[in-house]
């Protein structure tokens, strides 16, 4: 029964990167200039142009290091039985 939870975490998580993947390019940019901003006042100095930049792939990284981070726990499990 533990696995089926893995397994319901997983397929969410998966639809989350489809449904944030699939919104329009004005919303996905409004979302990350939020990040932007924030990163911004903390960090100071560096051109918008890299910040976004660096926002959006740490974005990226973290959703699929999750999803492979899930998905891992799901193989682990069959490991031990």
């Amino acid at each position: 029964m533990k696995r089926f939870y893995k397994y319901i975490l997983l397929f969410v998580w998966m639809l989350v990167i489809f449904y944030l993947s699939s919104e329009g390019s004005d919303l996905s940019s409004q979302r990350s200039d939020v990040f932007v901003e924030s990163v911004d006042t903390i960090v100071g100095g560096l051109p918008n142009e890299i910040l976004t930049f660096l926002v959006r792939k740490l974005a990226h990284i973290t959703a699929y290091f999750v999803l492979g981070l899930l998905f891992y726990t799901i193989v682990d499990s069959y490991k031990k039985g």
